[in-house]
């Protein structure tokens, strides 16, 4: 037996089990909301990450970052390295060279052929050079 009126349910909605999704802004603020850092080298770090792309790369410069924020350019620099050491690996990198890098030392590769592969002929993969 159905009445007219709607349906009262007192259990959880479908919409309380879809998920919201997580953006990386996000995401890089929580992992950076356990480290331990001194409060200019917090602001840094942050203005590196409000500074990121959909990609993850740093698409401003350091030096107008640091200029911009006004924070000194050495504790710029530092933020922008502890940016690099969250994850994903290869975030806050300012191109795709420095990216791929990031993430070879991010599995401890730095002595292998791909590191040197990637820091000494990356040029060669965006096809322009003939063989």
């Amino acid at each position: 037996y159905r009445t007219s009126a709607p349906e009262q349910s007192e259990g959880p909605t479908f919409e309380t089990f879809l998920s919201n999704p997580v953006h990386l802004g996000d995401y890089l603020r929580e992992q950076l909301s356990v480290e331990v850092l001194n409060d200019e080298l917090r602001a840094a770090a942050e203005a590196v990450i409000g500074n990121l792309d959909d990609n993850g790369y740093l698409t401003i410069s350091v030096e107008e970052l640091a200029e911009s924020e006004q924070i000194a350019l050495a504790t710029m620099e530092e933020g922008l390295r502890v940016v690099q050491l969250l994850d994903p690996s290869g975030v806050g990198a300012r191109d795709l060279r420095e990216c791929l890098l990031l993430q070879l030392a991010d599995r401890a590769e730095e002595d292998g052929l791909a590191w040197q592969m990637v820091e000494q002929h990356i040029e060669l993969l965006d096809g322009r050079h003939s063989k």
